[in-house]
């Protein structure tokens, strides 16, 4: 079979499974050994696959509630992510534009779909893990604000833990890349890191709105283990990884003290810490620069971090905070904020 209609196959039986993937744990080592075999099976039909697939799981003795759920009718699985995708696009664009309305209200992003028949990741994940990645790039052919979001799908491992972070994968392409104004780069800290948390935040606050048909707590469970996997970093790790991974390690920890440092300052003037935290990434991710200047910008903030954290008193941390008071009563900009913490020295 092709990699394309294993997917499919694949991805409509993960949406079944997943209501009784969390109870039913028989069933993970099975399906397993029945994403493996894509490869040589042979063609079938919707129908036919789910059928074979409730007699092979029956013969194992599976739980009850696996084989009802295998015969519950599905839908085009990939048409239903689409319309996640719309839904968290207009809640991004609508925070975009709430936040930096210049930026936010001509973007166009449109999604599609590609096919990997070897790993996405180098990781080893658990049973039906780690068959969906990501990637957002400059739509050519439509302009150079035109973006386009790509889903991977990898049918060797998309189960039910793969179906559940797909919408957290559109969010980080979202929210950290489709309204960027600096071009693509792994090596962005500020891209791949700061706005990554941001986009698991966001990915929190909006999913059950947008993904009602999951578990909430196996959404969180999975996305917030990827967004942990693709920090991770070990001995022979690869390209991209190799580099893409202490990105976004340096970004969120910048991101994560920034928020810790903004909290106090926004709740005496009496705002949500979060939505200040949250507005003020976003502009910042609108603000015209380099991938090299935003580095920077990471690396002065992980520098201030670690001299409040050894108790040593900073001119910088003084500075930023007056910047920060100023740009929350609307006296400073963000590219005040940007290029103030660029001079701190």
């Amino acid at each position: 079979m092709k990699a394309p209609s294993a997917a499919r196959l694949h991805a409509m039986l993960a949406q079944a499974l997943v209501p009784v993937w969390s109870t039913c744990p028989t069933v993970h080592p099975l399906l397993q050994r029945e994403l493996d075999g894509w490869r040589s099976r042979l063609s079938e039909g919707k129908e036919e696959y789910f059928q074979r697939v409730r007699e092979e799981f029956g013969r194992h003795g599976v739980e009850r509630p696996v084989i009802d759920a295998l015969g519950v009718a599905q839908g085009d699985p990939l048409q239903y992510l689409k319309g996640v995708f719309e839904n968290v696009f207009s809640l991004a664009q609508t925070l975009y534009v709430a936040s930096f309305p210049v930026q936010g209200e001509g973007q166009t992003v449109e999604l599609a779909w590609s096919y990997q028949g070897n790993r996405l990741y180098p990781d080893q994940g658990a049973c039906g893990e780690l068959g969906a990645s990501a990637v957002c790039m400059t739509d050519i052919l439509r302009g150079d604000e035109a973006r386009r979001v790509t889903i991977k799908l990898s049918p060797g491992q998309f189960g039910p833990p793969s179906w559940v972070v797909v919408p957290y994968l559109m969010c980080h392409e979202l929210i950290c890349h489709a309204w960027q104004r600096v071009p693509f780069c792994s090596e962005d800290d500020f891209a791949e890191g700061w706005m990554d948390l941001v986009a698991l935040r966001f990915h929190d606050k909006c999913i059950s709105n947008v993904f009602p048909t999951a578990p909430a707590f196996m959404v969180a469970e999975y996305s917030q283990g990827l967004a942990k996997i693709v920090r991770s970093q070990w001995r022979d790790l690869e390209e991209p990884h190799l580099t893409t991974r202490p990105a976004r390690c340096r970004g969120w920890a910048a991101a994560s003290w920034m928020i810790e440092n903004m909290s106090f300052m926004a709740q005496q003037a009496g705002r949500d810490p979060n939505a200040v935290f949250e507005r003020l990434s976003i502009q910042l991710n609108c603000i015209d620069t380099t991938v090299d200047a935003r580095q920077a910008f990471v690396a002065q903030i992980n520098g201030l971090a670690t001299e409040v954290r050894s108790g040593h008193a900073s001119k910088g941390l003084r500075r930023l905070n007056s910047l920060i008071d100023d740009w929350m009563a609307g006296r400073a900009t963000p590219e005040e904020i940007y290029h103030g913490v660029l001079s701190f020295r």
